[in-house]
């Protein structure tokens, strides 16, 4: 007889770690880790093992039910992107509450997610799905110059492009869709849409996100994230709670995501949705059915809520609803990026000096030195992370320009070694 309640977690690359999912979860109850066959999991299942019982899943989803069956699972949840497939799948299975596989379907296909929100009369955002360098030279006659191109399905910004004209699409569509081995991307469909152009709104992005929570098919909203400006081409640099946006330029923010959620049928869960801030008004970037990266680190800090917790106590059945947060300082995460050429990283001075400055509560590497960065993958991937609080938008922008002059990165590229500021060294 089980004596405990059980929590099946899909796990894979994502938005917590594994030592935050165990942490989150433990006081609901025994976590039990379901590993997909990543080169991911693969490298993480001895710290997996260690944290939890491992089931390592089978391809076969009628043998993976079998398997997570086996374990008595009360609840079932991921944290990641690429799992939320085969989590809707066993859950179904084994009639525990999960988003539908249509709703999964529509939340990790962009192009059926434009569709679904266009048809519900929540955002119409002119799009087309491409396969082929054919299908590229027959796009409709709405989409005008430049555009965005992009996986239909991924996470991370991996090989989000602007586009300038036809030529120049023809030749990056054809490179995106070619077969790793012949050394391609290895896409096998992109979406093409309008580019959103967000108003000024400087010195911080033009876009934000939506931290929310579905229980039952009712959103509430946890909190707005503010963001700081882009990397090219779409590269995430900093996040930061409350935002900038007063509560007036806030509300139809709010509104926006509540129905962009809905109308892609999401029942239960956390969801992460950004939003362009355009002269016209809110638009949708894409919807998340999913924590997004680094919030739950915001969460905690600046209002002692772990989401990865209530997400359990969702999954579990409980009938949670929460309260927009507002913290009384600022609470921040920014990180330093690699550059988009192929780059040998050396390391980084002045960490020590960086951990003197006022305000600033952590700074973490997350590479070593002697790393091989390839460059060629578009994708958010971090040098290091930062985080910190501050009295104000004003002291948070000093506190980062702090660091900025503090911290040099060494790194080899095409064969000479060079020292970089952060900023330049994204820019390269």
């Amino acid at each position: 007889m089980q004596m405990s309640t059980r929590l099946a977690v899909v796990y894979d690359r994502g938005a917590v770690s594994p030592a935050e999912i165990s942490s989150g979860l433990r006081g609901l109850g025994e976590v039990v880790f379901l590993c997909p066959e990543t080169d991911h999991n693969r490298d993480l299942l001895p710290l997996l093992r260690e944290m939890g019982q491992v089931i390592r899943l089978s391809s076969d989803r009628g043998e993976a039910v079998r398997q997570v069956a086996g374990a008595s699972p009360d609840a079932i949840l991921t944290f990641s992107e690429r799992a939320l497939p085969i989590t809707s799948a066993l859950g179904t299975g084994l009639g525990l509450p999960v988003n539908s596989e249509e709703s999964v379907r529509r939340l990790t296909d962009k192009f059926l997610q434009r569709s679904a929100l266009r048809d519900a009369g929540v955002d119409s955002v002119e799009c087309a799905a491409v396969s082929s360098v054919d299908e590229w030279w027959r796009l409709p006659a709405g989409l005008v110059f430049p555009v965005v191109v992009k996986p239909s399905r991924g996470a991370g910004s991996r090989n989000v492009h602007v586009v300038a004209d036809e030529r120049a699409g023809e030749e990056l569509v054809a490179r995106l869709l070619a077969p790793v081995r012949t050394g391609g991307a290895g896409e096998t469909r992109l979406v093409v849409e309008e580019l959103l152009t967000g108003r000024d709104c400087a010195p911080f992005g033009d876009y934000v996100s939506v931290e929310s929570l579905v229980c039952d098919g009712v959103v509430s909203h946890i909190a707005i994230t503010g963001k700081l400006p882009l990397s090219r081409p779409f590269r995430e640099v900093g996040q930061f709670w409350p935002s900038t946006l007063s509560e007036r330029d806030g509300e139809p923010v709010l509104r926006l995501a509540a129905a962009a959620v809905r109308a892609l049928g999401m029942r239960t869960g956390l969801v992460h949705t950004e939003v362009k801030l355009c002269a016209e008004g809110p638009r949708v970037i894409e919807v998340n059915g999913r924590l997004g990266g680094w919030i739950n680190d915001l969460s905690t800090r600046a209002a002692g809520l772990n989401l990865v917790e209530l997400a359990g106590r969702v999954a579990l059945g409980e009938r949670a609803r929460v309260d927009p947060v507002a913290p009384d300082r600022v609470y921040f995460k920014c990180n330093n990026l690699p550059p988009l050429r192929p780059c040998r990283f050396e390391g980084v001075d002045g960490v020590d000096q960086v951990r003197r400055i006022p305000g600033l509560t952590g700074y973490r590497p997350l590479v070593r030195p002697g790393a091989v960065l390839d460059g060629s993958a578009v994708d958010t991937y971090e040098l290091d992370v930062i985080t910190g609080d501050a009295a104000d938008h004003r002291d948070m922008l000093g506190i980062i320009d702090a660091v900025s002059e503090s911290l040099t990165f060494v790194c080899t590229i095409d064969g000479r070694q060079a020292r970089f500021r952060g900023p330049e060294l994204a820019a390269l």
